[in-house]
């Protein structure tokens, strides 16, 4: 790969700006270089922020379009671009086209961009794994031991964006296989880990996956729904795909464990604070007046009736194949017992 004021210099990828009879080259890294025009070479002053000169760069990105087959374009290179001078292209390329934005990544992290004749067309970045998920974790049958142990070994595609002006059939596939062909011996050189699986997650809201399904990622399952919030989790009911990639074939060998059979129903855990808040609905919701004036109910017996209903309610929590129906039955009760007009059983 060419080096960065090289790749500008003979403008591929970024424009080269021409003012006075001399070239002058915005470097992602922050700085701008000498460039040689003929046997004079020129140098510009360093400029007061760097964040001026990123928004320069982005504004000299060709965005011309790029369509057509990929047999009909130069064969594509993945590049590892982490602590080099494409480095905060990258950063900016995804905060700006991806739909999740992007956030610095913590931890061990390698970010790549994929050329096409020396213009960046795509972006991925790979970093931690979630520490539990269900679905993989009983894919890969691991202890919470054994997880604690391994769990290093595998890495997340954190980010992977297609620069929106590229429309190439078959590109996203072949860009993911060029870049797990060398992620490898990357992760390992930078790191000293050998990796044994790639994780990723595609909001189905959005995205189909079809990438990870043609370059043989496994689907194993959704997420719960829920995100990290303090030391427990919020539910936010919108679960997302979970895909694995297998590097190592005998990855359960060197675990020394066994696959884990599925759940017959895929729920997430019990939150406790929003069951709670039921029972606190059933203790204080308006009970109809003589349903209470019949069985001479006061408050305490309310809320002692509150609680017996909860626990009756506890004894069909099996039947139910996710905790939504388990508040639903909590709220059906709770509307029974109420002073509504409509109610059906």
């Amino acid at each position: 790969m060419l080096q960065f004021n090289r790749a500008i210099y003979r403008n591929h990828g970024l424009k080269v700006c021409t003012s006075g009879g001399f070239k002058a080259v915005f470097a992602a890294a922050g700085d701008l270089r000498a460039v040689k025009t003929g046997n004079t070479i020129y140098t510009m002053e360093q400029p007061e922020h760097k964040s001026n000169l990123l928004q320069n760069v982005l504004a000299n990105i060709d965005t011309v379009p790029i369509s057509g087959k990929l047999s009909d374009f130069a064969p594509v290179k993945v590049e590892l671009v982490s602590g080099s001078d494409w480095e905060p292209l990258w950063d900016q390329l995804v905060k700006r086209h991806h739909y999740l934005s992007y956030q610095r990544l913590l931890g061990h992290r390698l970010k790549y961009f994929a050329f096409l004749e020396d213009r960046p067309i795509a972006a991925l970045s790979w970093s931690a794994p979630a520490l539990k998920l269900a679905a993989r974790d009983r894919f890969i049958g691991w202890s919470l031991v054994q997880r604690k142990r391994h769990l290093h070994q595998v890495i997340s595609n954190s980010r992977y964006l297609i620069m929106p002006w590229v429309q190439i059939p078959n590109l996203a596939s072949h860009v993911m296989a060029l870049n797990i062909a060398r992620l490898t011996t990357d992760w390992y050189r930078h790191f000293n880990h050998r990796l044994l699986l790639l994780e990723t997650f595609v909001d189905s809201r959005y995205f189909k996956g079809t990438c990870y399904k043609a370059s043989n990622w496994l689907h194993v399952g959704q997420t719960h729904g829920s995100t990290k919030q303090g030391k427990g989790y919020r539910y936010h009911g919108k679960p997302k795909e979970i895909y694995l990639y297998v590097l190592e074939p005998d990855f359960r060998r060197i675990i020394d464990c066994q696959q884990k059979p599925a759940p017959l129903f895929n729920r997430p855990p019990p939150t406790k604070i929003k069951v709670e808040e039921l029972i606190v609905l059933l203790e204080h919701c308006k009970w109809h007046p003589q349903l209470a004036a019949d069985l001479n109910l006061d408050k305490d017996n309310i809320k002692t009736m509150a609680k017996e209903l909860v626990q009756f309610h506890r004894l069909f929590h099996d039947c139910f194949g996710r905790i939504e129906h388990q508040r639903l039955g909590l709220a059906y009760i709770s509307g029974l017992m109420s002073n509504a007009e409509a109610k059906s059983a």
